[in-house]
């Protein structure tokens, strides 16, 4: 209808326009009208038409006017082509045609590309800006330590973000115990400290249920202390996880004479819903695995102490097979910890005639704690190769280093490791040589190859590993006083793996 319209808004004009309109020729069953007829139907044709007439033509008119009046607009006011917040400067030209240039008012025209985006660069860029929100949010976890495993898996494409976000989103803090009062199982994680656990036990089973179950991952402090003076002893129990958690393949489950047979049974379970190797062994000082590691952590330290040099001892043992060496392994573990683990093991060592060295908490007090201060047996600088750290050696005798004999250095440390685990089968903190091997490979780093600490002794012979034992208490002290099970076995000529 615009295209028909005169430009001007004279209102004749627009009655022109709507004069010269052919009226309808209105067919059967209407007869043709005509000004001079008197059939009724074609009569009412012309009459409605006549009727409606003078609206139409106010119709026309209303168009025409919004017609000029947005034309005029237009000319005078520049500003209503660009949108709320912008005003034009000039035309641009987009693709083959002139568009307005708009910009944001009080901004540079350095803003106005961002006005004339399509719905896919701006979906883009809220996608680029979500994902760089939530990397400062997995920088900060990973700088935290918090995530950081899920963090490094998704960085190399070992899962997908979205399986990371989805293990995440299943994590939630709190600073309290709200909440707890429908939670199955607690693991507790806190420090080496018996009256800290056993104040979180009190604090747990005042806000949990009657069926929840309380775990203690503690490394060596015995599960039946910390269930002292608990109300529901029969629900706490001892799940010791290896450090690094998520890397390490063992979990170690310690019970006591009075922990419930379906809490043990479903601390397995959630072990093995995590992924774990599970092995189940008795309460004491250091249940199994930290107990057999001990007096072999005590004997590279004495033989430090007699002479030996740092890199020495790593290499040698690394030789034998382990992964790590038992300095670098004091670093990564914690010098703190080690020498809180000393003091925990001390007294019941001390019972057998074996004096335990106390240069772990010398160290200690100096302010070395290993790789966490990046102060231990060895320097750690980012980006560079860590070194030994020469300083140690002030608490050993001094600089000058004379290393012993490669095997009997091997052998001491090794043999110190297999003695005590026989100690553990002995005494029924392990119920099965295989969850002996199993725990000693898996959690320690035994040698894989030699099938752990009783496949080791069967294979060197249990008479000849009695022997080897005996001659190094002559040499070196009580501390290689074979278990009476070895002896026993040599006699018999018993084997641990028929």
């Amino acid at each position: 209808i615009n295209e028909n319209l005169p430009e001007s808004k004279d209102i004749k004009d627009v009655d022109d326009t709507v004069d010269k309109q052919p009226e309808p020729n209105m067919k059967k069953p209407y007869t043709t009208w005509s000004n001079d007829t008197d059939d009724e139907e074609a009569n009412w044709g012309k009459s409605s038409f006549n009727t409606h007439k003078p609206s139409f033509k106010k119709a026309l008119e209303e168009i025409a006017f919004m017609n000029d009046a947005i034309i005029e607009s237009q000319k005078k006011d520049k500003k209503k082509a660009c949108w709320e917040g912008y005003h034009q400067e000039g035309m641009k030209k987009k693709g083959d045609k002139q568009v307005p240039n708009c910009v944001p008012n009080n901004k540079s025209k350095a803003d106005e590309q961002t006005k004339f985006k399509t719905e896919e660069e701006i979906r883009k860029e809220k996608h680029e800006a979500a994902k760089k929100k939530k990397k400062k949010i997995w920088d900060k976890a990973r700088q935290q330590g918090i995530g950081r495993a899920w963090y490094e898996k998704a960085d190399k494409k070992i899962i997908s973000e979205f399986e990371r976000d989805q293990t995440a989103s299943k994590v939630t803090g709190v600073d309290s115990y709200d909440g707890f009062n429908s939670v199955d199982v607690v693991i507790e994680a806190v420090f080496e400290d018996l009256d800290l656990k056993k104040n979180i036990v009190k604090q747990i089973e005042s806000s949990t249920p009657d069926h929840t179950i309380f775990a203690s991952n503690t490394s060596s402090l015995p599960i039946s202390k910390i269930a002292e003076g608990a109300k529901r002893p029969e629900n706490i129990i001892g799940m010791h996880y290896f450090s690094p958690v998520q890397k390490m393949p063992l979990l170690e489950i310690i019970t006591t004479e009075d922990t419930a047979d379906w809490v043990t049974q479903t601390a397995f379970q959630v072990g093995v819903k995590q992924g774990k190797n599970v092995i189940v062994v008795g309460d004491g000082p250091g249940f199994y695995t930290t107990r057999i590691l001990a007096p072999y952590m005590n004997e590279a330290l004495t033989l430090l102490e007699e002479g030996a040099s740092i890199e020495f001892l790593d290499k040698i043992m690394k030789d034998f097979g382990y992964p790590v060496g038992p300095m670098a392994l004091f670093d990564e573990v914690g010098i703190d910890v080690g020498a809180h683990v000393a003091e925990t093991m001390a007294p019941m060592f001390a019972e057998r005639g074996v004096e335990s060295t106390n240069k772990a908490d010398e160290l200690l007090e100096a302010g070395f704690k290993g790789r966490k201060n990046k102060r231990g047996m060895y320097k750690y600088s980012s980006g560079k190769k860590k070194e030994v750290n020469t300083e140690i050696y002030s608490y050993f005798g001094g600089s000058n280093r004379t290393n012993p004999d490669k095997e009997t250095a091997q052998l001491r440390m090794a043999l110190t490791m297999v003695n005590e685990a026989a100690w553990c089968l002995e005494e029924g903190i392990l119920k099965y040589p295989t969850d002996g091997n199993l725990g000693a490979i898996l959690g320690l780093g035994f040698p894989p190859f030699l099938g752990g600490p009783f496949r080791y002794i069967d294979q060197q012979g249990v008479q000849n590993v009695v022997d080897r034992l005996n001659s190094y208490v002559d040499k070196f002290g009580p501390r290689f006083k074979p278990a009476q099970i070895l002896v026993d076995y040599a006699k018999e000529g018993k084997k641990f793996h028929g």
